[in-house]
């Protein structure tokens, strides 16, 4: 997911004005801590939204399949008999 070290981080970036912006370097690495704190949140909300939004499309497909086979209705997909 998210590989860069802080170190690595620095190395690239020392010489850009924004990086030199903070002073120290402990705080420095605190903001690009923080940071990927934030990333990996919004990485693990965006993969939960996305498993609701599957279970939920599965539960309809799943109703749907249910409720022909309950009341013996067939629809033809794609040529094949569901």
């Amino acid at each position: 997911m998210y590989r860069s070290s802080f170190s690595e981080f620095a190395a690239k970036y020392s010489k850009d004005d924004r990086f030199k912006a903070v002073e120290r370097m402990r705080e420095r690495e605190q903001l690009f801590n923080e940071y990927l704190v934030e990333l990996k949140k919004s990485a693990a909300k965006q993969k939960e939204e996305q498993k609701l939004t599957t279970k939920t499309k599965m539960e309809k497909v799943l109703l749907l399949f249910l409720l022909l086979h309950t009341f013996g209705l067939f629809v033809v997909i794609n040529g094949c008999n569901v």
